[in-house]
């Protein structure tokens, strides 16, 4: 396996705000995860998709029981 060395930065002395789409798990769900790949069409420009996507979260909360579904952002990672 071959890794990209590492590119040193030059010191700056500023703080920044980091995002990150993740977050810590404190203890593992006793149901079960499950994951789906949904592709929206017609395709809307990826703004729209969260509103789409909270619009069937309204539309299906109580046949969705105690599922707790989550976005992605549509950014295909």
């Amino acid at each position: 396996m071959e890794f990209t060395p590492v590119v040193k930065r030059p010191s700056v002395d500023r703080s920044i705000k980091v995002r990150t789409n993740f977050f810590e798990l404190l203890s593992m769900p006793t149901n079960n995860i499950i994951h789906y790949d949904v592709s929206i069409t017609p395709e809307v420009p990826p703004r729209f998709n969260m509103k789409i996507f909270e619009s069937f979260v309204e539309k299906y909360r109580e046949s969705l029981g105690n599922a707790k579904p989550v976005f992605d952002d549509g950014d295909g990672y």
